[in-house]
């Protein structure tokens, strides 16, 4: 299994798509093995798309965007004669992302393929490792996350909910497999403390779903065996309640909230 992971971690295309045909042959292959080596050896396929998720994202959404405003600080530093920066341009004087800029993707491999792929790989995961998988939907989620972040920073600022929406469906398996498959204590503990760092890292989510995702969270702190793990959760559950700036459209601040967990952390101390 260690040696097919590596065979995986392997295939590169400079096409996007070529890199995807391949990724999705290796799935096909891999998947035959059965229930006990899929964990091993689909892993490293769900890791090569999130590199690929991230290159086709750079692209997707630097596709169309306006050449406005000033000339990149690198072409201005290569007139002032600094040549560090000499060799990041190509032969016409444009960087790569500069020759994305003002084009029209068209690539069969976007995002939202990608993400379907991820969803129908990690499935295939969660029968073997519940835990592996649920810890793959976060991460999932957070790339999610940041592809509506980068939505909403290019002309397709219409794509950005329908990112978020994304998100928050895997979030929601994610926390569909840790009701039903995460059922060792420790195992719970470590699976809330990586939903709290999830949803803090996530700043896209609509007001309405991020609340929902919370107090949920909040719940399965409550809801631990050990008292001990019960007041450490439910203490680091009140910073979901109190995020980000206060002109941020996209803040949640809950002061309410924020001492009920507080209160609640220092009555099961007690």
């Amino acid at each position: 299994q260690i040696l097919l992971g590596k065979l995986v971690h392997l295939l590169h295309s400079d096409d996007t798509d070529t890199s995807y045909e391949m990724l999705t042959v290796a799935r096909r292959h891999l998947r035959e093995g059965g229930k006990q080596r899929v964990a091993y050896t689909l892993t490293p396929v769900v890791y090569s798309v999130f590199k690929l998720l991230e290159k086709v994202k750079d692209v997707e959404f630097a596709a169309e965007k306006s050449n406005d405003g000033p000339p990149p600080v690198s072409e201005v530093d290569a007139a002032e004669g600094q040549s560090d920066n000499v060799s990041e341009l190509e032969d016409d004087g444009s960087t790569p992302q500069e020759k994305a800029v003002g084009t029209v993707f068209n690539k069969k491999a976007n995002c939202r393929k990608l993400f379907v792929f991820l969803q129908e790989t990690v499935a295939m995961v969660a029968p073997s490792d519940p835990e592996l998988a649920f810890k793959l939907y976060l991460q999932i989620a957070c790339i999610a996350d940041r592809c509506a972040s980068s939505a909403y920073a290019s002309t397709k600022a219409d794509e950005g909910p329908e990112y978020s929406a994304i998100a928050y469906e895997i979030m929601a398996q994610a926390f569909l497999l840790y009701e039903d498959d995460v059922s060792d204590s420790k195992a719970q503990q470590r699976s809330i403390q990586s939903m709290i760092g999830t949803l803090l890292s996530c700043k896209t989510f609509e007001k309405d779903d991020y609340e929902a995702l919370v107090t949920k969270t909040a719940q399965y702190a409550a809801k631990l065996l050990k008292k001990a793990d019960q007041c450490k959760t439910v203490m680091l559950c009140a910073h979901l309640f109190y995020t980000g700036d206060k002109d941020d459209a996209k803040a949640f601040r809950n002061p309410q909230r924020v001492l009920e967990c507080l209160q609640r952390a220092l009555k099961i101390a007690d």
